[in-house]
C-alpha cells in the first residue's frame, strides 16, 4: 500500500508541493512512503574524483529527499575544477541523478612559479601538475591562461614549427615571446603576430634559422628582423677578416 501511494504522490507532483509545509511530522511521513535518497546515479563522470562530488552534493543514504536542494548542489558540483556544467535533478521516489560535462586538457600554465592545467578557456581544473599532461605545451605569465587559445588557433597553422614550442611567456599580458626545443627566443609583435609568425616559418623554410647559432630572433619591428647571436659565433664574427 505504501509503494502504490508514493507511486501515485510522485506521479502528480505532490513531494515538490507539500515539501515546503513538511514539519518534523511531515518527515516521519516521506521516510514512510520510500522518498529517501537510496541511490546516487553520475553520468559524464572521467577524471573527477567521485569521492569530490560525494563531499560537495553533502547529502546522505536515508535522508528525506525533499531536502536535498538540486539547485545548490548543482553550483558546488560546477565548483569543481573538472567540472565544466553539470544537472542535478531528483528521481523519485529514491534517487539523485547528476550529469557533468567536464573540462578538457588544454594546455599547462605557470604562473608564480606554480603550474596547473587549464581548460581552452583558461580555466584552471587543476592544480596538480600530473605528468600525464607534460605533453601540453606551457605558457607563462599573467593573462598567458586566457590568450593561450588564439595564440595557439594561430601557431597551429603551421604544425613543423608548434611541435618544437616548448614555452610561450606573455609579456605585460600583452605580446608573446617564444622559447623553443633548442633554447631559440623568437620575440613576437603585439600587434601582426599572425604576420611574425609566418614571417618566421618562411626563414625557417628557407634558411632553416632556428637551427643556426643564434639566441635570439627579434620579429617585433614591422620592416626589419634583428637577429641575437650566441656567444661564440658573435666573438667570431667580431674579429677581424685577417684573423678568420
Amino acid at each position: 500500500m505504501l509503494g502504490g501511494t508514493g507511486y501515485y504522490a510522485t506521479q502528480n507532483n505532490w513531494p515538490d508541493r507539500v515539501a515546503g509545509w513538511f514539519g518534523d511530522t511531515g518527515e516521519t511521513v516521506v521516510v514512510g512512503l520510500g522518498l529517501t535518497v537510496q541511490e546516487i546515479s553520475v553520468l559524464g563522470r572521467d577524471r573527477t574524483p567521485a569521492a569530490d562530488i560525494m563531499k560537495v552534493l553533502d547529502v546522505e543514504r536515508g535522508q528525506s529527499i525533499l531536502a536535498f536542494d538540486p539547485e545548490e548542489a548543482r553550483a558546488r558540483v560546477e565548483a569543481l575544477g573538472w567540472v565544466e556544467s553539470a544537472a542535478v535533478m531528483r528521481r523519485y521516489p529514491d534517487e539523485i541523478f547528476i550529469r557533468i560535462k567536464e573540462r578538457r586538457p588544454f594546455a599547462r600554465w605557470q604562473i608564480e612559479g606554480q603550474t596547473s592545467i587549464i581548460d581552452r578557456h583558461g580555466e584552471v581544473v587543476t592544480q596538480a601538475d600530473d605528468p600525464e599532461f607534460r605533453y601540453l605545451p606551457k605558457v607563462v605569465g599573467k593573462g598567458a591562461n586566457t590568450g593561450a587559445d588564439d595564440l595557439f588557433d594561430m601557431l597551429a597553422e603551421t604544425p613543423a614549427l608548434f611541435t618544437r614550442l616548448k614555452n610561450a611567456v606573455r609579456v605585460r599580458d600583452r605580446r608573446w615571446n617564444l622559447e623553443f626545443d633548442n633554447g631559440v627566443t623568437v620575440l613576437l609583435p603585439e600587434e601582426r603576430a599572425k604576420a611574425a609568425w609566418a614571417e618566421l616559418y618562411a626563414m625557417q623554410t628557407r634558411d632553416e634559422i632556428l637551427s643556426r647559432d643564434v639566441m635570439a630572433i627579434d620579429l617585433r619591428a614591422a620592416d626589419r628582423v634583428f637577429v641575437r647571436l650566441k656567444p661564440g659565433e658573435a666573438a667570431e664574427r667580431r674579429k677581424p677578416k685577417s684573423e678568420t
